[in-house]
């Protein structure tokens, strides 16, 4: 069967959403600046929101209906995480036959280069944000996902005639194997690592995922509370999931001093982003408490 060009062409809104990479500005991520994709072939397929994309981040939101699944399965040139904000997904890596549960407020961290598709097996939508690294996709990337023949490893199918095949005593893997084989990692809350961020004002930051690539989390605010002035070595993209939050930005940071400064509210359910290197600062200044999702790519 001759390859389908298309299929394997970056799409070209990739680090272009809102904006090119060389017109980056803290701004408020808008459903009316977002791109909206299908991802799928045949029968299946997926409606997603890419809200930001850049040349180092890419946050996005998936929607899963009941009994649906991303197919065919996917690979990426980058890191990728996904925080289920509703439903229940089951992850599955078709070339090992490992298959992971993440529930509602949970996170599942995928390494690059690993194999990937997502389930929904219940009667309920699944809605999924996916912080990701920027540069998700190369065109060999989409071209063995177009290509994709890999006969999935299943319980008693057609290539495993018995669940030996998955467990037979390893798992969930050899100890002389551990890191090799079974690459997705789920992370409950409790899981997560928790720090208490800021020289002067204590914020409560929890990570899902933080290595040389990727740092994926959430930090939390309490009513009339603000966190220290900061900047990262990375660009950053926010999703407020309760309350509200106050960002003051640039110059206006400076001025602790001053009766009035400039700010920007981002509600619950809006999203924010700020360039690398640009000094931020969040309040909530609200009378409930305010609960933040965060992506930062490359460095903090």
């Amino acid at each position: 069967m001759p390859k389908d060009k298309k299929s394997s062409t970056v799409p070209a809104w990739l680090g272009n959403v809102p904006f090119p990479p060389d017109k980056k500005v803290p701004r408020l991520l808008t459903d009316e600046d977002a791109k909206v994709i299908f991802y799928g072939s045949g029968k299946e397929k997926i409606c997603a929101t890419v809200y930001c994309s850049t040349d180092k981040i890419l946050f996005s939101e998936w929607e899963v209906p009941p009994g649906q699944s991303f197919q065919p399965p996917d690979i990426h040139s980058g890191d990728e995480t996904y925080y289920v904000l509703a439903g229940e997904l089951t992850e599955v890596d078709h070339t090992t036959g490992q298959a992971v549960q993440v529930k509602e407020g949970e996170c599942i961290y995928i390494p690059r280069k690993t194999w990937h598709n997502a389930y929904n097996f219940t009667d309920k939508k699944l809605d999924i944000i996916a912080p990701a690294e920027g540069g998700m996709w190369e065109a060999d990337d989409l071209e063995q996902v177009s290509d994709f023949r890999l006969k999935t490893v299943r319980y008693k199918g057609e290539n495993n005639k018995s669940i030996k095949d998955i467990i037979n005593g390893s798992w969930p893997q050899e100890s002389k194997r551990a890191g090799t084989k079974y690459r997705m990692i789920r992370i409950p809350p409790e899981k997560a690592l928790t720090v208490i961020h800021g020289a002067e004002n204590a914020t409560k930051f929890t990570f899902f995922v933080s290595n040389e690539r990727i740092h994926m989390g959430k930090f939390s605010l309490y009513p009339g509370k603000f966190s220290d002035t900061e900047t990262h070595r990375g660009d950053e993209a926010l999703w407020v999931l309760s309350g509200a939050l106050q960002i003051s930005i640039g110059e206006d940071t400076e001025k602790e001093d001053a009766i009035i400064r400039d700010a920007c509210k981002v509600g619950e359910g809006e999203k924010y982003f700020i360039p690398e290197g640009v000094k931020h600062q969040y309040f909530n200044l609200r009378s409930e408490m305010c609960e933040v999702l965060f992506l930062v790519s490359p460095g903090l």
